[in-house]
């Protein structure tokens, strides 16, 4: 039975199926302004899904097979209508055919989706390049492609239905050793003689692995860690990594058949297949040669000059375009444009070129040897470490936790089962507003404020990729936070930096009402 909000129990793979089979069936959806409107309802959909997949733990082996079975095809079907709808817009090149320079441009939006198309009907060299305003986005084609019958279709996507797909998106999967803070070994077991030999292990292995009695262990970073993922040539470790501000699908597409206006009656082709075909392309792109390395001997200035007019040359062979970052997320530091290789499920930074960023006015220029799904890569821990931490009652049954980050300082309060956001500085700018005061799930928090590329919540992992941050012995960690669970409500607890003689790994009590601990 349908919800109130005439949406399926997440729950109920028969009620996915019918939603599933009717959104299919739905003939409102074949246009853009149907399929636009119809987003937000299935990304919700697929939102909630993956709730219902990520927290029922006891859930049976065929359950989760058959709600990741609907959870792709509802992604798969989400592309498959937009391309529909794309195709049908494109039926028709006249109402948005300028007739003065016969180029045809086609702009909408909707809050999660933007989608521009553009063709050069006359295939004039001249008729280049394109600006899309309303996206920040601009493109210049390479010679082939101005003289070629196409159309550029550049679509924005608030929601990222690539990532999850990649090996990198999950932390390695580490079995974690079954101890507790409390876990020694009793002297008694040891057999005799076995002191002195396990003192000089000890001796050898003591600063690299930690004690039995919980210390945390201080191996170097030269050292590969445990939770470290490995990655191929040029593919883009998302755990180090986040994609942000959506994802871009820029593309050419066949023009499909036109009708033809004759004096009594209008001619159409009506073809088998509705959908959207792609036209391939991949430039012939042959960058010039490694210099020598210098010292070798002294190069020859007109030779110099040659290769860096035959670069040029190459440049103008790749497709140039041109990003104002997006808004709706904030930028820390420079991103990194990568390419979605479907081939081996992954993001990849292989195939751009002549990459520069303008920090000032977040503009980001590249050329492409290739097209597809891109997207803009976030170093995910910008914000970390923290400088300081604090934590203090807030009225019955809540806390405030203070975050003071490298960048931003949040302000959370914290009650039952429940998190929301209180405040949010970068720098002098108050940032989400509208968030204020919502209460959600600790992980609903989380994802919405990433979605934001605010990341303030490390993984297992993350001291793999932060500079300075050391592997936390699990134990302790965890018998800390309940601790601190526990005494919240009462006393004030803070962190900032000690001042010597204390070390780094000792608690300091400065007054009755407030304890700082690290």
């Amino acid at each position: 039975m349908m919800r109130c909000d005439g949406l399926p129990d997440p729950t109920s793979v028969p009620e996915m199926n019918r939603y599933l089979s009717l959104w299919r069936a739905d003939p409102d959806s074949a246009t853009l302004k149907g399929a636009l409107a119809k987003t937000d309802q299935v990304i919700h959909v697929i939102s909630e899904l993956e709730g219902v997949m990520e927290e029922n733990c006891d859930a049976t082996a065929k359950q989760r097979r058959d709600w990741r079975e609907i959870w792709l095809e509802l992604q798969e079907a989400q592309k498959a209508k937009l391309d529909e709808a794309t195709y049908n817009q494109l039926l028709d090149l006249r109402p948005y055919l300028d007739l003065e320079t016969m180029v045809y441009a086609f702009f909408t939006s909707s809050p999660l989706v933007s989608l521009a198309l553009w063709s050069n009907t006359t295939r004039s060299p001249k008729n280049n390049s394109h600006e899309v305003k309303e996206l920040g986005f601009t493109f210049t084609l390479p010679e082939d492609l101005a003289e070629a019958e196409c159309v550029v279709r550049v679509m924005r996507t608030e929601y990222d239905h690539y990532s999850k797909f990649a090996r990198t998106f999950n932390s390695p999967d580490v079995p974690e050793p079954d101890i507790t803070l409390l876990d020694v070994e009793d002297p008694a077991d040891a057999a005799p003689g076995d002191d002195q030999s396990q003192q000089g292990d000890q001796k050898s292995e003591g600063k690299g692995e930690g004690d039995k009695m919980g210390a945390p262990p201080t191996s170097s970073k030269k050292n590969k860690q445990p939770h470290f993922t490995d990655t191929a040539y040029a593919e883009l470790n998302l755990r180090r990594y986040r994609i942000q501000g959506g994802v871009y699908t820029i593309d050419l597409l066949e023009v499909p058949p036109q009708p033809r206006v004759l004096t009594d009656c209008t001619i159409t082709q009506v073809e088998e297949v509705c959908t959207v075909s792609r036209v391939h392309w991949v430039a012939q792109y042959n960058p010039p040669a490694a210099p020598e390395a210098a010292g070798q001997r002294r190069r020859d200035p007109e030779a110099v000059e040659q290769e860096m007019r035959q670069l040029e040359r190459e440049l103008q062979k790749l497709l140039l375009i041109t990003i104002k970052l997006p808004d709706s997320a904030f930028w820390f530091e420079p991103p990194q444009m990568v390419l979605w290789d479907e081939a081996k499920r992954c993001w990849s930074n292989e195939y751009f070129h002549d990459v520069k960023y303008n920090e000032d006015q977040c503009v980001m220029q590249v050329r492409t040897t290739r097209l597809g799904v891109m997207g803009l890569a976030m170093n995910r821990f910008a914000n970390l470490p923290f400088q300081s931490w604090e934590l203090k009652p807030q009225g019955p049954g809540a806390v405030s936790l203070t975050l003071i980050a490298a960048v931003v300082v949040a302000d959370f309060t914290i009650t039952e089962g429940q998190v929301c956001l209180a405040n949010l500085q970068d720098g002098a700018r108050t940032a989400l507003s509208h968030l204020y005061g919502k209460p959600m799930k600790p992980n609903t928090l989380i994802k919405t404020l990433q979605f934001y590329g605010i990341n303030l919540f490390p993984d297992r992992d993350s001291y793999c990729y932060i500079d300075g941050l050391p592997a936390k012995h699990r134990p302790t960690e965890q018998h800390l936070y309940r601790c601190l669970a526990l005494v919240a409500p009462r006393p004030a607890l803070c962190l900032e930096p000690l001042e010597p003689p204390c070390r780094g790994d000792q608690t300091r009590v400065p007054d009755e009402d407030q304890e700082t601990v690290s």
